[in-house]
Parts: structure tokens; C-alpha cells; sequence
């Protein structure tokens, strides 16, 4: 005996959804006019490296001022 009203489990109905973004005709005409490829994955490794050397320091120095006055602000 076969069940009839047998519900489907989570994992099939994850699995269907549609994960894509609706985009108009009229905007990706657009894209494809100004030669758009879309969103690219972000590499710090296309800057040249003095720009590389910069950012990264100036991210130790943010960081650095940020755990000064944390812990400036506990001892005084």
C-alpha cells in the first residue's frame, strides 16, 4: 500500500528553490551593451604591491589604535 498524501521532506523542498536573482530583459540588455560580466570575485592579489603594502598597514594601524583605546579605556 502506497501513501497518498506522503509530504515531501525539507531537504527536497531546499533543494528545488530557485537561488538565482530575477534580472529585467531591459537591464541585462544593458549588461550585455556596456560589456557588463557580471559580479567578479574580489582579489587583493590584482593591486600592484606597494598599493597592497598600504592597505595592509593601514589596516594594522586601525586595528592597532582600535586595541589602544580599548585597553586604555580599562586602566584609566
Amino acid at each position: 500500500m502506497t501513501n497518498l498524501h506522503e509530504t515531501p521532506k525539507k531537504e527536497e523542498i531546499i533543494n528545488k528553490q530557485d537561488t538565482s536573482i530575477y534580472v529585467s530583459e531591459e537591464i541585462e540588455a544593458l549588461g550585455r551593451t556596456t560589456g557588463d560580466k557580471g559580479i567578479q570575485p574580489f582579489s587583493n592579489k590584482s593591486f600592484p604591491k606597494p598599493i597592497r603594502f598600504i592597505g595592509y598597514s593601514l589596516i594594522a594601524f586601525l586595528i592597532a589604535i582600535f586595541l589602544f583605546f580599548m585597553i586604555a579605556n580599562v586602566f584609566l
